[in-house]
């Protein structure tokens, strides 16, 4: 029993990741954004292909990757920010459902469908709990988690970046009006959430 707990680790700290990230885009950008996995899914392939085929280090390889995938959140984000800025968030967010359309589409005509082999970058035993071995990843992720959940709640109550983006999310008409450019500040949460 222990070890499934402990195996779930791994699992339950991506998770808990991902809920910030969606719940960062529903509050901020009233968007539920369904390109999301897409993005990131779209991101990997990217790095293992800069890995297997420009011959890049791996470390590398997963930085530009994370990179292509906060990129390709802030060009759909440039789009929801741009031309559907007054629709709804029901229409806002059915938007999202064309890229990740787009995004399953491509990856398989450009990385092909089958699972693609990837090295991590950290690997092995970090150590052991009642002789359940615990990974250097369950143990990445799990503290991944919990800085990304301590670091959002940072920035948006100590920062006037958060001061901004909880304006933007609670009354965004009035926010404009007091001079907060909401354009630039939504792509920005769309590539971070990305």
């Amino acid at each position: 029993m222990l070890q499934g707990a402990i195996a779930g680790l791994a699992a339950g700290g991506l998770y808990a990741v991902l809920g910030v990230c969606l719940t960062l885009m529903s509050r901020l950008v009233r968007v539920v954004n369904f390109a999301q996995a897409a993005t990131g899914m779209f991101g990997a392939f990217t790095a293992v292909w800069f890995v297997r085929e420009l011959g890049l280090p791996i470390w590398l390889g997963s930085v530009l990757g994370v990179l292509v995938a906060g990129l390709l959140a802030a060009a759909i984000g440039f789009i929801a920010a741009t031309w559907l800025s007054e629709a709804s968030t029901t229409t806002r967010s059915a938007m999202t459902v064309g890229p990740l359309l787009l995004l399953i589409s491509m990856s398989f005509i450009l990385f092909g469908n089958k699972p693609q082999p990837f090295t991590p970058i950290i690997a092995g035993p970090a150590f052991s709990i009642g002789g359940v071995v615990i990974s250097q990843v369950t143990v990445a992720t799990v503290a991944m988690a919990i800085v990304t959940a301590i670091a959002v709640r940072i920035v948006l109550r100590r920062t006037r970046v958060g001061t901004q983006l909880r304006a933007l999310s609670e009354r965004p008409t009035t926010a404009e009006l007091l001079g907060i450019r909401s354009r630039p500040l939504s792509i920005a949460v769309w590539f971070v959430t990305g």
